[in-house]
């Protein structure tokens, strides 16, 4: 298999020597084959590169390709949810004894309701967010979190005149793909003068940037796990995500959840938590 992908002969772990080993644990890449230790862990964070390759860079694709290919009968894997795990099961055959779900959580020293106004303040000046209220999402900016939805809804909102002066603010790097995004906000001359993209945000900003949203909206089509529906929640405000693979797991019943090709469903309730406090 190897042979037949060269680009992998370039990860270092095939050219390293290892020691004898009770327990080999890989937290991302394949487990070599040269390990032969009485214990061989992986952890698999999410199966999108097998589910959904059009969502990834082909290079994500081979590698996990290779991961799953080079398991032992012998091998442990550690998913982060219970529908990673349902899905990783039902991908490759593994026996569900030889797996194990270990949830995330959302650091309490990072994420938490900020009360400070002043800080509050602080964080609306430096990201230019004007004194009114914003839709909040965080995420890498990339098809798979299916934030063109959240910017179309948003937008009829706003052409419809039924949030008022509200903004709609976009956390977090540009990912793979991510023109389509940009395409939809330079569409419209509206939105562009709504709608901010922040880029990256350094952890001590996150705390005031989620207590001063409104509302929280996380659409995306897959998760592994879902950390900043999360994140959200700990800091006290209302989430609005999408109802498929781990996000109900996460979410429990502490929001609202959607079909992620759910226009109507999400304008609607949008709208309902912008007008009801």
């Amino acid at each position: 298999y190897i042979a037949e992908h060269p680009n992998m002969s370039k990860v270092p772990f095939f050219e390293a020597d290892y020691p004898v080993v009770d327990i080999f644990h890989s937290p991302f890449y394949p487990l070599p084959i040269e390990i032969a230790a009485p214990a061989r862990i992986l952890t698999i964070y999410d199966l999108i590169p097998s589910l959904f390759p059009q969502f990834i860079p082909k290079e994500s694709t081979q590698l996990q390709k290779l991961a799953l290919h080079l398991l032992k009968p012998s091998d442990h894997l550690i998913s982060i949810s219970s529908a990673t795990n349902s899905d990783l099961c039902r991908l490759t055959k593994v026996e569900t004894e030889r797996t194990h779900v270990t949830h995330l959580a959302a650091d309490s020293n990072i994420f938490f309701p900020c009360y400070d106004k002043e800080k509050l303040h602080e964080i609306r000046k430096k990201y230019e967010i004007d004194k009114v209220p914003y839709i909040l999402s965080l995420c890498t900016l990339e098809p798979r979190k299916n934030i063109d939805l959240v910017i179309r809804a948003y937008a009829r909102l706003l052409r419809e005149g039924r949030i008022g002066e509200t903004r709609l603010v976009l956390v977090g790097t540009k990912g793979w793909d991510f023109g389509k995004i940009f395409e939809e906000i330079q569409a419209d001359p509206r939105l562009t003068s709504n709608i901010i993209t922040t880029g990256y945000v350094p952890d001590e900003d996150l705390s005031p940037l989620y207590s001063g949203a409104a509302v929280f909206v996380y659409m995306s089509i897959y998760e592994g796990f879902g950390l900043p529906p999360l994140e959200a929640m700990q800091c006290g405000i209302p989430v609005i995500t999408s109802n498929t693979s781990s996000l109900p797991e996460v979410m429990g019943d502490a929001g609202i959840m959607l079909d992620p090709t759910d226009m109507d469903g999400l304008c609607m309730v949008l709208h309902q938590v912008l007008s009801d406090p």
